[in-house]
């Protein structure tokens, strides 16, 4: 079990690590961004195509049958994921914010993370301003990292058009 400083300490560290996952995307610094993922780690964004804002990712089928489905905006393995990441956001502007981090340890290597976002995305055409949540978990690998495991982006608010179609 985890004691205080401990707790503070991977906080910190679940912190730094979403920090690096903004900056990435954001600087197109794709090994920087695929440090802040473990290697089996999954990946859903469906709610950006097939749910309106504020809609329940329940409403949609289970990860597992998406992913055996094909379905683009779900992936599995870091590789996969910063695949698409870098296909999608290549040519994009986008700036990336989030804050009040809300963090449940379910054990001493693994948190379920709650944080509210903010990002504007630009292709040169289209230009997005959303609002949302991640819900995330978080897990320490053996080298002491805390990485992202599992990572879904749900919407609260979406202003303008998504440069990205997603087969709308």
């Amino acid at each position: 079990t985890m004691d205080d400083l401990q707790k503070l300490l991977a906080i910190e560290s679940i912190k730094n690590t979403k920090a690096k996952y903004w900056y990435g995307v954001d600087k197109k610094d794709w090994d920087l961004l695929a440090s802040t993922f473990c290697e089996d780690a999954t990946f859903d964004i469906r709610g950006e195509r097939d749910l309106k804002p504020g809609e329940s990712y329940d409403k949609l089928v289970p990860y597992a049958q998406a992913l055996a489905a094909g379905d683009e905006l779900v992936n599995k393995g870091r590789d996969n994921i910063i695949r698409f990441i870098s296909g999608v956001m290549q040519t994009w502007v986008s700036v990336h914010q989030g804050w009040g981090f809300i963090i449940d340890f379910i054990s001493d290597d693994r948190a379920k993370v709650i944080i509210p976002q903010i990002d504007y995305i630009d292709d040169g055409q289209h230009t997005m301003k959303g609002h949302g949540h991640y819900y995330e978990t978080f897990r320490k690998d053996p080298d002491g990292v805390w990485r992202i495991e599992e990572f879904v982006l749900s919407r609260t608010r979406m202003d303008g058009d998504h440069p990205a179609t997603f087969g709308r």
